[in-house]
């Protein structure tokens, strides 16, 4: 499964340096709702990070609670965490997806995220071969 997320990051890094932010500027590509569907499927289920959040950190925590009515409690409440700090971001990308509208910059937050993106794929690899 590390494997797997290593290679997802690398590749995902990979698009966006490449990515040319004039690109959307010139053409506006209406994807389709398959294609958006499974977009949204492979970040999400692909994402080491979110794996091990549900799994280790959520799963670990509910864990601790006794009884049915606890754990049924904070399963929602963890559901609606994440929908309020989800819906946060969207706001937040879409504030700044507007004030970043020149090339000049996307191009930088570009090449931001997809060298965080290739660190985070490297502490990866580094955690695959030091844990083994």
């Amino acid at each position: 499964m590390n494997r797997l997320g290593v290679a997802f990051l690398l590749y995902m890094g990979f698009q966006t340096w490449r990515e040319n932010p004039d690109d959307h500027a010139v053409t506006s590509e209406v994807w389709s709702p398959r294609r958006q569907m499974g977009f949204a499927m492979s970040v999400s289920l692909l994402n080491p990070h979110a794996l091990m959040d549900t799994l280790a950190v959520i799963g670990g925590s509910a864990a601790v609670y006794g009884t049915w009515g606890e754990r049924a409690s904070f399963a929602v409440a963890c559901a609606l965490v994440s929908w309020v700090w989800f819906f946060f971001l969207m706001t937040l990308g879409h504030v700044a997806g507007r004030a970043a509208a020149g090339v000049g910059l996307r191009r930088v937050i570009n090449r931001i995220s997809a060298l965080m993106m290739w660190a985070s794929a490297g502490l990866l690899i580094h955690i695959l071969l030091t844990f083994r």
